[in-house]
């Protein structure tokens, strides 16, 4: 009976594994003439519950925005943003990618954390420390990607290497940013009609990861009022997304990237950065890769390396 139901075991998993890899390939291949939209599941949950990405608008357009719309389980309301994004008109010149829901653990829980209890915007490996003990609210996690859902979105954002990323939160209503990420933040909160406020990144947060890895990139935290937001913010919100990257917002150019080798893994860096990120001289860029959890792959990400560097970069 234990063999059987080790052999039904193995077959569900490589299941599991086919359709992921099938998933990704549908996101990954040239687009038909008339496609403007894929969706695929990105992963799973800590707890077994299905993490979706969606893609839309002009998949050829070398101007790219990645939009999260919940990563604590409390704080969902920016997902009425993301599907007003998956609702609208596609924009034009623009490849859109959206996961509405990063954390449908901590959602179906009701809490800040995912399902073991981790603040998974304090589990990156960016100048990760050891933040208090599980399911206390900024718990960091017993070590950098220790969770899943942490790692789903490296391996998400190292693929599609977006210009900007957009981190949906709430309650304290502004638009906060740090370091090369502010002007495009400010022009973001323009467009939303939201103040802004340049405040230093904590410590293990998506944001200080993707600044400190990724230069030439934006990403920061739009942080919407407590409760239910109305539905002309979240249009605001929305049309604000989609004029993000019209030509005004690209007066700071981007960094012409190259690949360093780190730990047999490879990571894009600048190569005229001025902050010589190249060096990731802080101890948590190590932590990146000799520290982490081993990384839940449903896309079969060795297989797919192939795919991506037989297509000419993005930048």
């Amino acid at each position: 009976m234990g063999s059987r139901t080790s052999i039904t075991g193995l077959r569900v998993l490589a299941g599991v594994s086919v359709a992921s890899l099938l998933a990704a390939m549908l996101l990954l291949l040239p687009p038909p003439a008339a496609a403007d939209e894929r969706h695929a599941v990105l992963g799973y949950s800590q707890q077994g519950r299905a993490i979706r990405v969606h893609r839309f608008g002009d998949f050829s357009s070398p101007r790219k925005i990645l939009v999260v719309g919940c990563i604590h389980g409390n704080e969902c309301q920016g997902m009425k943003i993301t599907r007003r994004l998956a609702r609208g008109a596609h924009p034009a010149g623009l490849d859109l990618w959206v996961v509405h829901l990063l954390n449908p653990d901590g959602q179906r829980l009701g809490v800040r954390q995912n399902g073991r209890g981790v603040d998974l915007n304090r589990n990156f490996g960016s100048r990760w420390i050891p933040i208090g003990r599980r399911w206390d609210p900024q718990y960091s996690g017993p070590r950098p990607w220790s969770e899943r859902e942490a790692r789903l979105a490296r391996g998400l954002v190292r693929r599609v290497r977006p210009d900007v990323t957009i981190w949906y939160h709430q309650p304290q209503a502004l638009v906060r940013a740090w370091g090369p990420s502010r002007a495009m933040a400010r022009r973001y909160a323009r467009l939303a009609r939201e103040p802004y406020r340049s405040l230093r990144w904590p410590n293990g947060t998506a944001p200080n990861w993707q600044n400190h890895v990724f230069p030439g990139a934006d990403s920061f935290v739009v942080e919407l009022p407590a409760g239910t937001i109305s539905d002309g913010r979240a249009t605001r919100h929305a049309r604000a997304v989609r004029r993000l990257l019209t030509p005004v917002a690209s007066a700071r150019p981007h960094a012409t990237p190259c690949y360093l080798e780190v730990s047999g893994s490879r990571e894009v860096t600048g190569a005229g950065s001025t902050r010589n990120r190249a060096r990731r001289s802080d101890a948590s860029s190590a932590s990146d890769t000799a520290a982490s959890a081993p990384a839940v792959r449903p896309w079969s990400l060795q297989t797919l390396k192939r795919t991506w560097r037989s297509t000419p970069s993005p930048r």
